[in-house]
């Protein structure tokens, strides 16, 4: 008989779990989805450059010394193909 009630409670809870999933799941990620367009939204707004001519095209660039290193110092390696 304890068997049969624990199988019973298991199965209960699943269903239960399952029953609740479907209610709060679709809830909870129109929540998420709805705060993740949010912010997406709010990222464009600052990045929106109303004062830009159409067809105007500006580039901002860190200027960085580490891409201008000195190239005489790599060593070059000559393959040879093996028949």
């Amino acid at each position: 008989m304890g068997v049969i009630k624990t199988i019973f409670i298991i199965v209960l809870v699943y269903y239960g779990i399952r029953f609740i999933g479907r209610i709060v799941a679709p809830i909870l990620l129109k929540l998420l989805f709805n705060k993740a367009q949010q912010r997406f939204q709010d990222q464009n707004v600052n990045h929106s450059d109303s004062d830009r001519e159409k067809g105007e095209v500006r580039v901002e660039s860190k200027s960085s010394k580490s891409g201008t290193e000195n190239k005489s110092n790599v060593e070059y390696t000559d393959f040879e193909e093996v028949d």
